[in-house]
């Protein structure tokens, strides 16, 4: 019986698939399995689920465009018509980029009433931006470790995400109570 069928040319009984010799060669046709399936998953989370010509796919009028895009999902702008605010900017401050993840962590608590803690994902470029001196009077303090030592009490974590680009900015309560897939969704 075929272990896995996800395409990668072993979608078929083999003999001597399961004996010693070959039980690394199963192992990584799992692991490829796997990461593609799982890439898929992220995919449609971020970007919506769309049928093979591109379009998004209806499920009793209702469809899923990815967290980037979707209505149901709050936006903030981090650009000019917005928070005004360059994450990914090499001239931002440390008190400038504090200053707006407090605003983006007040838009979740008061506007949205969600006052679970949060992990915050962000781009690489973000990312490594953060890394730099929190200020020149704060030498060896990195923005990141501010932001995270100053907002623990309302942040889990920032995190790096090579799915964000420029500058993006995930938030999600990792919670039971916000994050509830149904038994039997599709996927």
């Amino acid at each position: 019986v075929p272990v896995n069928v996800g395409g990668y040319k072993v979608n078929f009984r083999q003999n001597q698939q399961l004996t010693l010799e070959n039980f690394e060669y199963l192992s990584n046709l799992q692991r490829e399995t796997l990461r593609t399936h799982r890439q898929g998953l992220i995919g449609s989370f971020m970007d919506g689920h769309k049928n093979k010509d591109g379009s998004f796919i209806k499920e009793k009028g209702f469809d899923w465009r990815g967290v980037r895009a979707d209505s149901r999902v709050d936006q903030v702008d981090l650009g000019a018509g917005g928070l005004n605010v360059d994450f990914t900017s090499s001239s931002l401050s440390g008190q400038d980029a504090k200053a707006a993840f407090i605003a983006l962590t007040r838009r979740r608590y008061i506007d949205n009433k969600v006052t679970a803690r949060a992990t915050f994902y962000v781009s690489n470029e973000i990312m490594f931006n953060f890394m730099r001196d929190y200020s020149a009077e704060y030498k060896d303090v990195s923005i990141m470790t501010v932001l995270k030592r100053d907002l623990g009490a309302n942040i889990v974590d920032i995190i790096p995400s090579s799915v964000l680009t420029g500058n993006q900015v995930l938030s999600i309560p990792m919670e039971s109570r916000f994050i509830q897939p149904l038994v039997g969704m599709g996927v």
